[in-house]
């Protein structure tokens, strides 16, 4: 069922990158572990006001009032429904880029960012999918040209 509201999203006419919230240099972000739960603190105070992706000395987690949550997968952006990151312990992931599993589908991303731009075969385990519209067409059968080089598979 994720996976078809997933695709849903992917059909939007208008595709815009949602940029995690900014830090001015006037405030200090950081994140502190709390017994077992990562915070964060904005000015030495918790930031209960925080709420979605949030950079913090160059990395960027999911926040929930504040607090880090401890997702893994991919997770849609609530303030931009057409955005989806890969998380691991609620930090996008943007040293990935490959095919990742999602509620029974599979999705191609790109620096930890669900990308819907590529369009051809990429590796995984071994293999070559084709995909495009950021997952794998699974609609695809029979013979395909790669849409970038001549090869056909």
């Amino acid at each position: 069922m994720k996976a078809k509201k997933l695709l849903a999203t992917l059909g939007m006419a208008a595709m815009f990158m949602c940029l995690p919230q900014q830090v001015s240099a006037n405030n200090s972000l950081e994140l502190k572990n709390v017994n077992g739960t990562i915070v964060l603190y904005e000015n030495g105070k918790t930031a209960t006001d925080k709420s979605g992706f949030v950079e913090v000395d160059g990395i960027t987690v999911f926040v929930s009032n504040g607090t880090v949550l401890n997702v893994n997968g991919l997770f849609q952006d609530p303030k931009n429904v057409s955005d989806w990151y890969y998380l691991a312990e609620g930090r996008v992931q943007t040293q990935h880029t490959g095919l990742v599993l999602y509620d029974g589908a599979w999705f191609y991303v790109e620096n930890g960012k669900l990308d819907t731009t590529t369009a051809g075969f990429v590796p995984y385990d071994g293999s070559l999918f084709y995909v495009g519209l950021g997952r794998i067409m699974t609609e695809v059968s029979g013979l395909a040209q790669d849409p970038n080089g001549s090869d056909w598979y």
